[in-house]
């Protein structure tokens, strides 16, 4: 979309091609200077070398350094100021054309509508490609996980009772080494099922209304919530990016400890371990307390509150776009954008359901319900123009964004539910653990209000909707990855066309010419 991309391979050489003219320039300019006379200075050097140099261009050459006099007496003097010509020019102004850079190619249209409506578009496209990856990482936690551990208990109770002679051990249709029980993304599994019940447990015994009346004693004063907030959100990206590495770390210490079980490796994933959950637990509480900032600006009397928040993230625009950026630091930039905003949608499910059990109502208010809609589309605003002014000042095109939509799409198709999150850099078991709360918090209050004495009902209806969950899990990895691959043909088959066609171009100049 938009005027296109150009890669790193043809701006490099479009680069070196500058250089090398311009090397051209000063070996001449070196040749006379050791061909000259003694007492030939170096500005008479370099005006020599700039006067053959028009000649050699035919003389065609406007504003040289030799036709302005700058360098002795043999330059054109100055054309004199005069009054008809500064009247001419104010009242006949000369037409405006179209001038193309000259590295990109693009006129001062072009940047003007990719500014507009070719950055939004990729931007978005390519955040609801991340937003999907982080949706299947989210459901392969409530659903594939628990299909992973209970496979892992049947092995382990099998090897039980082959043990005491009860039943014999079913042998794996995968080779696992002779020493192990399990294999290190089994154990890995179960370490990660354990720590994600531990986090849902410390959020379920955290006094909510007392963080946020805490939290609404500082509603006078403007600049401790904005502060607050800052913090949280900073705390959250820094919980995020280093939870992956230590699950990484983690699941590495699972494989070594099942390929050479030793006590040394034993206490590696029992550090590991402890590691990432205290690492979880933090972030978890991060996210809350997130959540909690946003329900007292939303409820509070005073409309300013939410304002003063949805203002503050405006200073990522201030902190981001007078900064130099390449295109590997603008795809991080882009893949955080992506977890806030997922992020941003649990933290606003969080605030509407805990509204719904405050006020015990089935449902939020819709004042409410319009607010947090105000917040997700503030931060949509943020995003776009931050990554508008961003390409603007960096002169980067909007064809970079497709290029990083390629790039996910290939690394799409070898991943799975536990390992997809690395794409975008999402920690999922934070967010899922804070979104299972909510959930179950939304169903002990429809409980409490319409099934009231009915436990083999509830019982029945969380049964149906875990089953249709893992439906829904398997149907939404299956189409995410048939959309990437056909994103990937039409993205082939139209750089097949460019080519073709700038090839066409450059024969027919070559035979103008």
């Amino acid at each position: 979309g938009g005027v296109g991309f150009l890669s790193d391979r043809q701006r490099s050489a479009a680069v070196h091609d500058s250089a090398r003219s311009a090397g051209k320039l000063s070996h001449r300019v070196l040749e006379t200077g050791k061909g000259g006379d003694e007492g030939t200075g170096p500005l008479e050097t370099l005006r020599s070398a700039c006067i053959r140099e028009e000649v050699d261009l035919g003389g065609d050459s406007v504003g040289s350094i030799g036709s302005r006099g700058s360098f002795g007496s043999q330059g054109a003097p100055a054309p004199r100021a005069s009054l008809r010509g500064f009247l001419a020019g104010e009242l006949f102004p000369q037409p405006v054309y179209h001038t193309a850079d000259a590295f990109w190619g693009q006129t001062e249209r072009d940047r003007v509508y990719n500014a507009l409506w070719y950055v939004p578009y990729q931007l978005e496209r390519l955040i609801g490609l991340g937003n999907a990856i982080c949706m299947q990482a989210f459901l392969g936690i409530f659903t594939m996980l628990p299909l992973r551990v209970g496979r892992c208990l049947v092995v382990v109770a099998g090897a039980f009772l082959s043990n005491i002679g009860l039943a014999q051990y079913p042998e794996s249709p995968v080779r696992v080494p002779k020493k192990t029980l399990l294999r290190g993304d089994q154990i890995y599994d179960l370490i990660c099922a354990s720590i994600f019940v531990v986090v849902t447990l410390f959020l379920w015994h955290i006094q909510a209304g007392a963080i946020y009346f805490w939290v609404k004693e500082m509603t006078h004063e403007f600049l401790k919530l904005s502060v607050l907030h800052t913090a949280l959100e900073l705390g959250d990206k820094i919980c995020c990016s280093f939870g992956i590495d230590v699950l990484e770390a983690l699941a590495a210490s699972c494989t070594t400890l099942s390929t050479n079980p030793t006590i040394g490796n034993a206490r590696h994933v029992v550090a590991d371990a402890m590691v990432a959950l205290m690492l979880l637990l933090a972030h978890a509480g991060a996210l809350m307390c997130q959540a909690l900032v946003y329900g007292v600006a939303m409820n509070s009397k005073k409309n300013s509150l939410l304002a003063l928040l949805i203002a503050s993230n405006f200073t990522e625009i201030k902190g981001t776009v007078f900064k130099r950026y390449d295109p590997t630091k603008i795809f991080t930039l882009t893949c955080q954008d992506i977890v806030e905003r997922f992020h941003l949608c649990v933290i606003m499910s969080f605030v509407l359901v805990e509204e719904s059990v405050g006020s015990g109502q089935p449902l939020p208010s819709p004042r409410l319900v319009m607010q947090c809609m105000y917040v997700l589309f503030a931060e949509i605003i943020i995003d776009v123009t931050k990554h508008a002014v961003l390409g603007k000042f960096n002169d980067i095109r909007p064809g970079v964004y497709a290029e990083f939509t390629r790039d996910l799409c290939e690394n799409l198709e070898g991943t799975q539910s536990h390992t997809v999150h690395r794409l975008v850099g999402i920690e999922p078991f934070a967010s899922a653990a804070l979104f299972f709360r909510v959930f179950v918090s939304f169903a002990v209050l429809q409980r409490d209000l319409f099934l009231q004495g009915r436990s083999f009902l509830v019982g029945f209806i969380c049964a149906a909707m875990w089953f249709g969950l893992v439906a829904m899990a398997v149907v939404f990895g299956y189409a995410t990855r048939s959309l990437a691959a056909a994103y990937l043909r039409k993205y082939t088959q139209t750089s097949n066309s460019r080519r073709v066609k700038r090839a066409i171009s450059n024969t027919a100049n070559k035979k103008a010419v």
